[in-house]
């Protein structure tokens, strides 16, 4: 039985942590092992500033041929969408051109 409060983590449990995530130890796997829930798991990671091993960070957003077209919230423009979640343009996310910004549309040189 623990002495301690349930929500505080030991340093023993943060370097174990650390240790697993560095090599790629899913999140459920970790919880396991630490007695732990996934959740608290991904929050203490999160604290501690660990990142998701490269080989599982999302992809980037590929369209469909068939990808509806909406209007930019920032710009107006028609831009393919990869769905309802994407609002703004590559342009105006910046993603096509850095001199773009949000707040007022093209930066001055």
């Amino acid at each position: 039985m623990r002495d301690r409060n349930p929500n505080q983590w030991a340093e023993s449990e943060k370097h174990a942590l650390t240790a697993l995530r560095a090599t790629g130890t899913p999140f459920a796997q970790i919880a396991v092992a630490l007695r732990r829930t996934e959740r608290g798991c991904q929050e203490m990671a999160r604290n501690l500033g660990l990142t998701r091993p490269a080989q599982n960070r999302a992809q980037p957003l590929v369209l469909k041929a068939d990808a509806p077209t909406r209007p930019c919230m920032c710009c107006k423009q028609a831009f393919p969408s990869a769905g309802p979640h994407n609002r703004l343009c590559g342009r105006c996310r910046g993603k096509e051109n850095p001199d773009h910004n949000l707040a007022g549309g093209w930066a001055n040189p």
